[in-house]
């Protein structure tokens, strides 16, 4: 419901459903994670953050969990421990794409362009359908990627 009513661009009932799945399953990091998502979509980079580490806590290494704090840290300009996230995520999941479109938003972040390149590269190579950075790249990152990028098979 939560996430129907926040896809409709209804944030505050969808934050109420958030709060009834924390308080259903205090132990659980859904709730939390979905108010972290909720709370940054409204601008509230501090609630966001506080919500992604509650869910953090409870999920150390679930992949959607740790990739939503990395995005939130970064968006909170804590970038050196976005870095660290990133690194853990590589760690405990080194096939998903979701982990080296982390490091290459950690390394767009820092002016690092050749790294977030190479981590865009091998996003892709996991995924080929994973667009959702290369979209939000800066212009000089993405025309070369897609230039160059030929898909397998």
């Amino acid at each position: 419901m939560a996430v129907a009513l926040f896809k409709l661009g209804e944030q505050r009932p969808a934050l109420h459903q958030a709060s009834l799945a924390i308080h259903a399953n205090p132990a659980g990091e859904w709730g939390h994670r979905l108010r972290s998502v909720i709370l940054l979509e409204k601008g509230d980079i501090r609630g966001a953050l506080e919500a992604a580490q509650e869910a953090a806590a409870r999920a150390p290494n679930d992949v959607k969990v740790i990739h939503n704090l990395i995005s939130t840290l970064l968006r909170a300009g804590r970038v050196k421990e976005a870095a660290q996230g990133a690194e853990h995520l590589r760690r405990i999941a080194p096939s998903s794409p979701l982990s080296y479109e982390a490091l290459a938003l950690v390394a767009l972040r820092q002016n690092r362009w050749i790294e977030a390149e190479i981590h865009c590269r091998a996003m892709l190579r996991i995924n080929p359908l994973s667009y959702a950075l290369l979209s939000a790249a800066p212009n000089g990152c993405r025309k070369p990627l897609r230039a160059s990028w030929k898909p397998s098979g």
